[in-house]
């Protein structure tokens, strides 16, 4: 029986913990973004293409952003994402932020798009921190 329970709380100690390294990896993540809208420059991008990207349960679209950076160099990425239907259109105008230092650091200026990995991993990280601290306060009060 003590050996049930030394488990279980090695159980929701590893949850804790996994919930604290994902926080930490959140707070990195809001960090870097903060750090790229501090320092980045702004710009108007430009949907130029909708790739078609096989999921096995159907397709998804990832766009393709060009933009101008501040020597007037044609820039192109593509974000790490894909959806269905696309949130873009062929044409469509956003807006771009991008480090002049290092010109990979590019993101489009929205909420999903700039949070998305901090939203991502606090939505995991949270229900994780709930459980375990409730295991812990309820058991050791």
């Amino acid at each position: 029986m003590v050996e049930i329970l030394n488990m279980i709380n090695y159980l929701y100690g590893i949850l804790l913990i996994v919930a604290l390294v994902l926080i930490c990896f959140a707070m990195v993540h809001y960090n870097k973004t903060a750090k790229l809208l501090a320092d980045g420059i702004k710009t108007k991008g430009k949907v130029i293409e909708l790739i078609e990207v096989n999921d096995g349960d159907g397709y998804t679209y990832k766009p393709v952003f060009e933009y101008y950076d501040r020597d007037n160099i044609r820039r192109e990425f593509k974000p790490n994402f894909s959806s269905s239907p696309s949130p873009y259109e062929v044409n469509d105008i956003v807006e771009v932020v991008y480090n002049p230092k290092a010109l990979f650091e590019h993101q489009i200026v929205s909420y999903w798009g700039l949070y998305r990995m901090v939203i991502i991993l606090l939505s995991i990280a949270s229900p994780l921190l709930v459980i375990s601290c409730g295991f812990f306060i309820y058991n050791y009060k």
